[in-house]
């Protein structure tokens, strides 16, 4: 039976800055969000499971979420051309219009 351990969750002292440096480090490739997801103490696929059930409820109800990069950009903002638009015109005139 194959067994995951990670180290107890970190209290930070400056949570703000903590998650703006995590987010960085996972942009840029240095940490693997399921790495980050376990630094908290929580698994990353029952986490990412969580965030599918959620953001297919969302979808179903109509709600755009602020927290959904799927369809809006990190300061909030709807993409001038959602993901989905470019998968049907891949390289078309709106591919380069994201932030």
């Amino acid at each position: 039976m194959p067994v995951e351990w990670s180290t107890p969750k970190f209290e930070s002292v400056n949570p703000w800055q903590d998650a703006q440096t995590d987010l960085l480090e996972t942009r840029a490739g240095f940490v693997s969000l399921p790495e980050q997801i376990a630094k908290r103490g929580y698994n990353a696929e029952d986490v990412l499971n969580e965030h599918k059930k959620i953001l297919d409820l969302a979808d179903a109800l109509g709600l755009v979420l602020d927290s959904d990069p799927r369809k809006v950009t990190k300061t909030g903002l709807a993409h001038a051309n959602p993901p989905n638009e470019d998968e049907a015109d891949p390289g078309g005139a709106g591919a380069n219009n994201r932030e």
